[in-house]
């Protein structure tokens, strides 16, 4: 089961390893 917390963990962790490789440049 997905419920709101997940979605939101995930959404953020996503952003977080887009804003990683954007520092990394």
């Amino acid at each position: 089961l997905i419920d709101g917390s997940e979605v939101a963990v995930k959404t953020l962790t996503e952003q977080l390893c887009k804003g990683a490789k954007n520092l990394q440049r």
